[in-house]
């Protein structure tokens, strides 16, 4: 028996209003968690991500989720082993679970995104090492002890940095 198709049965329809959802910094971008593991029988998180010109994360490995990003504005370069694609508005990029990828906001505007991960959990990830606070124009500087603390917490959710 599909054990997520039974965990959905007692799910019910919701709507998240614009102005709902929990907002986090991570390093230099701003997400605001729309719906968690705990929202949908674990099958998958939702957020969106305003990234900053210049910025996004260095490639990585997810080695349990894979992920689906909507570009929603700006452009967003991204990028695999071998291969490197410009996004814009209305492109979908799918990067599968176990495969070396990265992403980084290549206009001069703020790049807003949709993210998916499939299944739940590395949410989780973004809420213990961001920093909570509603609040998407006036980021605090990023203070090495948050570094330090992503590196320390990345293996345990099945995340590794690549050089």
């Amino acid at each position: 028996m599909n054990t997520l198709a039974t965990s959905n049965r007692n799910q019910t329809l919701r709507v998240i209003n614009p102005t709902e959802g929990r907002g986090i910094w991570v390093l230099n971008d701003y997400q605001i968690h729309k719906l968690s593991g705990a929202d949908t029988g674990q099958a998958l998180s939702l957020f969106f991500a305003n990234v900053a010109p210049g910025e996004g994360p260095p490639p990585h490995i997810h080695e349990r989720e894979d992920e689906i990003f909507i570009v929603l504005e700006g452009k967003i370069e991204f990028a695999s082993r071998d291969t490197v694609h410009v996004a814009g508005p209305n492109s979908v990029v799918f990067a599968p679970r176990g495969q070396q990828h990265s992403f980084r906001n290549c206009g001069d505007a703020i790049a807003r995104m949709a993210v998916i991960l499939t299944p739940a959990g590395f949410e989780n990830f973004f809420a213990e090492v961001g920093l909570e606070k509603d609040c998407p124009h006036a980021r605090p500087s990023v203070a090495p002890e948050e570094i330090e603390q992503m590196l320390q917490c990345a293996a345990r959710y099945g995340l590794t940095f690549c050089s």
